[in-house]
């Protein structure tokens, strides 16, 4: 690290000429041992420019030595800047050993006055000459540069260096650095002298003085002192406006249009404290839970900042950046850099923000702030809300067409291969589940084993043995080949001997449904299961659950879900399924 503690002599920036000091040590116009200020007296400088002692600082005072005589007051020097206005009733004593003492409300303070091993900082505003956040010094390499106060001497803080003018300005042990009353800048280094001239002219009567700012830019002013015109800008450092780190304070960031600079917030932040940027900006809203991702989302800014992440991704993309820290509770903000595909995650606070500046060396960067969806301005939510609609309407559609497409393809797909299983198997499969159906010549010619066991034969058809799969089980089915020449008769001659098989059986064994309805209707839901001890409760809710999915009337009858929410006890049959019985066909 670069230490600034090389001396350093800034030999005034307002100077008397030497003919001016000379004529100083013969005047009665001087502070004798012994002798006091106060808030109403000064010391004048032979020439009437100067006056050393009290001047006005916010609301009380302050002790320096300033400009007198010109339109616009300069200060040229102050003593104990970081301390608090004075009192009125403050004094300043010259003892006799030749020291400065400062009295104000019983306390004495010894007034440093010397100049060697100083730096040069910024004041708070053109009228507080109180210590502000930037500073110049001379560092131990020679090298001219300014930093914000608080921060490392390196070059990643130096946002200006006597480096960047293309020959540095080197300062040896014990050199002294100084501006001339023609605004030259003079280096003494103890071999030689190297002088920059930061004016275009050389007028005798001209007066320069050399500051640093409140905008944190260090300029050189001249005065014509034939003119009563204010103090013009000879030179600056830097051109850049928005050069100056940390400008516009934490979560601040720095707008330069054309040469005007100006401070805003960053997106979801406002100022800590009206017209101060120094002090920042700071959140404006608070989130009640950092899981709640709807209370969250990422504004893209063209903003950028330091670049101290905590963690960094590569071969990522512009949206994964953004829902990468969307979705980290810890990160505040990020950078992604564009042909790089880097993505580096940020908390608070941000510091040294600006607007991106993109070049052919520096590429591009999308900066991510997160904010609270609350502090959107009315126009965003509803663009916002409109966006997100349109969105999940057409993911819903899309996801239903899958759907239906997927749903469709497998119910085709699975009775292909449930009817191919019975063609190639020879045998009939019936699930348990499934109504009765048709079969094809060729299923029924299979399930008979070619029509080779007759039964019998009848006036229509004959009748043979076949065998139908149910599962592992095989059923013995009478399968009745009709002949080809009367077609109404023989489908009524079908029918005829279907209820002359329900004649010769109990109802029972013929149609369950019948039997069930019989002994719900007369509640003897025990002869259902030869009066075992089961749960009649359990037993009384599948009844009617079967008996209400066989209803004659389809719409009436369950929902396949329904009826599985039923068994498992999340849901109960409805009060409208009560007269269930009277609804069956018996």
């Amino acid at each position: 690290m670069i230490s600034p503690m090389m001396p350093i002599m800034l030999l005034p920036f307002l100077l008397l000429s030497a003919a001016e000091a000379q004529q100083q040590q013969g005047t009665s116009n001087v502070v004798k041992p012994g002798n006091s200020l106060t808030p109403k007296s000064n010391v004048l400088s032979p020439s009437g420019l100067y006056a050393f002692g009290f001047y006005e600082q916010g609301d009380g005072y302050a002790v320096g030595i300033f400009l007198v005589g010109l339109p616009q007051k300069t200060v040229v020097w102050t003593a104990n800047r970081g301390s608090p206005p004075l009192p009125a009733d403050s004094k300043l004593d010259f003892t006799t050993d030749g020291r400065l003492v400062l009295q104000s409300q019983g306390v004495e303070t010894r007034l440093n006055i010397a100049s060697e091993g100083q730096v040069l900082s910024s004041g708070l505003s053109k009228s507080n000459q109180t210590m502000g956040k930037f500073l110049l010094l001379m560092q131990e390499n020679g090298v001219l540069a300014m930093y914000p106060v608080g921060t490392p001497y390196t070059e990643d803080y130096a946002y200006w260096s006597s480096v960047f003018e293309g020959e540095a300005l080197l300062l040896v042990e014990g050199g002294i650095l100084t501006l001339d009353d023609d605004g030259r800048l003079y280096l003494f280094n103890g071999t030689g002298i190297y002088t920059q001239n930061l004016t275009s002219r050389n007028p005798t009567k001209l007066l320069y003085k050399l500051t640093i700012d409140p905008d944190w830019i260090l300029r050189l002013y001249s005065h014509d002192m034939t003119q009563t015109g204010n103090w013009t800008i000879a030179w600056s450092r830097p051109d850049d406006g928005c050069a100056p780190k940390g400008l516009c304070g934490l979560n601040g960031y720095c707008v330069l249009n054309d040469r005007d600079v100006d401070c805003k917030c960053l997106p979801g932040f406002a100022p800590v404290k009206e017209g101060d940027w120094g002090s920042g900006c700071e959140r404006n809203f608070t989130a009640e839970s950092c899981s709640a991702s709807s209370e969250y989302t990422m504004i893209e800014s063209n903003t950028e900042w330091e670049n101290d992440t905590y963690s960094r991704f590569t071969s990522s993309t512009k949206e994964n950046c953004r829902e990468l820290c969307l979705k980290d509770c810890n990160c505040e903000a990020a950078l992604f850099i564009d042909g790089v595909g880097e993505c580096t995650k940020q908390r608070l606070p941000l510091r040294f923000g600006r607007t991106i500046i993109s070049t052919d060396t520096n590429p591009s960067t999308v900066a991510f702030i997160k904010v609270g969806a609350s502090t959107l301005p009315k126009e965003c939510k509803k663009e916002l809300r409109l966006v997100l609609i349109i969105s999940v309407s057409v993911s819903l559609v899309v996801f239903a067409l899958i759907v239906l497409a997927i749903s469709g393809f497998g119910i085709y797909k699975n009775r292909v291969m449930s009817y191919q299983m019975m063609s190639n198997n020879g045998n009939i499969e019936l699930g348990e589940d499934v109504a009765p159906k048709s079969f094809t010549y060729a299923q029924l010619e299979n399930a008979t084993r070619g029509f080779k066991k007759e039964l019998g034969r009848g006036a229509f058809g004959t009748v043979y043995e076949g065998a139908i799969s149910n599962g592992q089980i095989k059923e013995i089915v009478a399968v009745k080949r009709l002949d080809r020449s009367m077609l109404a008769e023989r489908e009524r001659q079908f029918h005829a001997e279907m209820k002359s098989i329900d004649s010769n059986f109990p109802d029972e064994e013929v149609n369950l449904k019948k039997w069930a309805n019989h002994c719900f209707g007369r509640s003897e839901l025990g002869k259902l299961v030869n009066n075992e001890e089961v749960d009649k409760r359990e037993l009384e809710k599948m009844v009617k659950t079967g008996l209400w999915c066989t209803l004659d009337e389809f719409p009436l009858r369950p929902s396949m879900k329904k009826v599985l929410h039923i068994l498992e006890g999340t849901e109960n049959i409805p009060e409208s399924a009560s007269s269930i019985s009277s609804l069956i066909s018996v």
